[in-house]
């Protein structure tokens, strides 16, 4: 049995590895994305707590949870990516034809929207900033709900793209011919 899953941890560790560079290597593109592949170790669990004697669920969640990462996103980046994710390339697509029927149903539509969707992504934020993990709101569902639930929210995000995909291609090219 490994020493780390037999013996109780007297404080809690978080390992960096993976935030840190040899000094040997540099910090350059090819060493970073060559270190990306290598096995980042388990951080160590609450004082008291065995990590043999988890479930197999409990070490996932626990892994997920704990998992190093940089905070390097400033606030002209997360308001950009806020941007970038609500006006989508349908804007430039519709607008024109719902513009032409009437300004202020489109305004008060708009307004609804984003009012709704303000909310949402309010929650989201929230929860990504009370428990933080490296992943998407997938993992978020996997965490709280069931691991099915995040396998289907994944499922629903990739299919999501790859049929809006060609969708915004289209926009894009209709955006560059105008």
């Amino acid at each position: 049995m490994d020493e780390f899953e037999s013996t109780k941890l007297s404080k809690v560790q978080f390992s960096t590895s993976v935030l840190s560079t040899p000094s040997n290597e540099g910090n350059n593109l090819i060493h970073r994305f060559k270190n990306s592949f290598k096995r980042n170790d388990s951080p160590a669990i609450q004082e008291g707590l065995l990590y043999s004697e988890l479930s197999e669920e409990e070490k996932i969640q626990w892994d997920l949870a704990n998992q190093p990462y940089k905070k390097v996103l400033d606030q002209r980046h997360l308001t950009m990516i806020a941007i970038g994710g609500t006006l989508g390339t349908g804007l430039f697509i519709g607008l024109g034809e719902s513009l032409a029927s009437g300004p202020a149903s489109l305004l008060i539509g708009f307004l609804l929207v984003g009012a709704s969707m303000l909310c949402v992504v309010q929650c989201g934020a929230e929860l990504s900033c009370q428990y933080p993990v490296s992943g998407s709101y997938a993992l978020h569902a996997s965490r709280f709900i069931d691991p099915s639930v995040g396998f289907s929210i994944g499922i629903n995000y990739l299919l999501m793209w790859l049929i809006s995909y060609p969708s915004e291609l289209v926009g894009c090219s209709l955006t560059i011919s105008y």
